[in-house]
């Protein structure tokens, strides 16, 4: 069913849906038959968003995996769509003994062509350090080694995973993963000879970048904003855009801290009354959301 009308059936585990409507958002459920044809109820509406054309990426996946000496340990996500990409859908669970462990929530947004790197806040590695978008505590899922399953999840269902489904082996310890620069998208169906090349323990130089996927001279939307010094240790940023707006800046746990304006004759924000740590200055530029991190030393 898409937005609740009957659009088809298959007596197989996959779909698809034709004549959609670009940079448009579907409800989609569905119902099961038995043998006597008996209909269970509707399933839980899941929403998809159908791209712009630009791209043949409809969704965000997983980039590089470092499971590196210590509690040096990231995850890497790229966003190879023809869209912005809200956060908010997204968690990050660990599976451990065959369970799903409590989810990691995503805060911010993820621009056309960049990356987003997590990592354990406890990490010394220099690249995660600088790297870093979100830095979680040491506790579950930045506490993966190398026979944990690892899963992007979008409105709590899998649509990514770093290891087999319910594997118990240790497929991924001490190694760099990074996903090969053919994928095209998301798959609940690991294979790490078609998806994946591995790397010696703590090969981070890649880290923030997916073939290239950071170069600003490939996204003019962020040609468009500047923001210094950062990383600071003073009192105030300077912000540089094509218009005066709203300056939104968000905790590490997605809670505003702070609204400002900046215009042609005011485009530095005191940031004073913030403590050290990282954070995420959202602003609207030419009808488009960007966030950038700020980080505070």
């Amino acid at each position: 069913f898409v937005d609740g009308i009957l659009n088809g059936t298959t007596t197989s585990n996959s779909y698809d849906v034709t004549n959609l409507t670009i940079s448009t958002t579907y409800s989609i459920t569905i119902s099961a038959k038995d043998a006597s044809n008996n209909s269970s109820a509707q399933s839980t509406p899941v929403n998809g968003a159908t791209t712009d054309g630009t791209s043949d990426v409809s969704e965000l996946f997983f980039s590089e995996y470092v499971e590196g000496s210590s509690f040096n340990k990231a995850l890497e996500i790229v966003n190879l769509t023809s869209n912005n990409v809200d956060l908010s859908p997204y968690t990050i669970k660990r599976q451990s003994g065959g369970n799903w462990e409590s989810p990691l929530q995503l805060i911010g947004t993820i621009l056309i062509n960049d990356v987003y790197v997590i990592i354990n806040s406890d990490a010394e590695n220099e690249d995660l350090i600088r790297e870093q978008d979100l830095a979680v505590a040491n506790i579950t899922p930045m506490t993966f080694n190398g026979d944990d399953r690892i899963g992007l999840f979008k409105n709590d269902v899998l649509i990514d995973i770093i290891g087999d489904l319910d594997g118990t082996d240790e497929f991924a310890l001490d190694v760099t993963l990074r996903r090969n620069s053919d994928t095209k998208g998301p798959t609940t169906d690991y294979n790490e000879q078609r998806d994946w090349s591995y790397y010696a323990v703590n090969t981070t130089n890649d880290i923030g970048n997916f073939n290239g996927t950071l170069s600003v001279s490939n996204n003019n939307f962020l040609g468009t904003f500047k923001m210094y010094p950062n990383p600071t240790n003073g009192n105030f940023v300077n912000i540089e855009t094509v218009s005066d707006t709203e300056v939104i800046i968000y905790n590490a746990l997605g809670k505003v801290v702070q609204t400002t304006r900046i215009t042609s004759n005011k485009n530095n924000i005191d940031i004073s009354n913030l403590s050290k740590g990282i954070y995420f200055v959202k602003l609207a530029i030419d009808q488009k959301l960007i966030t950038q991190k700020l980080i505070r030393n």
